[in-house]
């Protein structure tokens, strides 16, 4: 009897172990993102993100791919999960205390002011990077502009800004 009862208690350990992570996997928010994206000759939208978990996906629609419309101001986790879910795939981890002096960076950069949009070129796409900031009242995610290059490209003015983009710029290729 006490043999059974080991083993209940094991597995029922087991799954309440499973069940957390399994939990914690679809609770993770997307915060960061750089991604390339472009619409002439059809449309190409690859990149990474990063999650709070530190996990860092590369994600790739596929030539020709389609792109849910969503209004970058106000999302749900949900749908920026969705967002950036084609062709996910895990590419590494960031290391939880670079992580967190990160994300201590994002409320410079979402009050901060763009600079001057530049024409660059056309039809050549934009390489973008962007945090994301939830409102805490409405648990809806803000896209924050970090940096655009390409036909028109601009920046953050916040130094915060620049220093998460060479941050995301470091973590891996598309």
């Amino acid at each position: 009897m006490r043999k059974v009862t080991l083993l209940v208690i094991c597995l029922w350990l087991g799954c309440a172990a499973m069940l957390a992570a399994q939990s914690e996997a679809t609770t993770t928010d997307i915060l960061f993102a750089r991604y390339y994206v472009n619409w002439a000759e059809g449309f190409d939208f690859k990149g990474i993100t990063v999650d709070s978990a530190g996990q860092v996906h590369q994600f790739d629609y596929g030539f020709n791919g389609r792109m849910p419309e969503l209004d970058r101001n106000a999302l749900l986790a949900e749908q920026l999960r969705a967002l950036y879910e084609p062709g996910k795939k895990l590419i590494t981890t960031v290391a939880p205390d670079k992580l967190q002096q990160i994300i201590a960076l994002v409320p410079a950069a979402a009050v901060a002011s763009n600079s001057e949009r530049v024409h660059e070129a056309c039809d050549m796409g934009s390489y973008v990077s962007v945090a994301y900031i939830q409102d805490a009242q409405t648990k809806l995610f803000k896209e924050i502009g970090l940096k655009t290059n390409g036909d028109w490209s601009y920046h953050n003015l916040a130094p915060e800004a620049a220093e998460i983009v060479n941050w995301i710029n470091s973590i891996g290729a598309d």
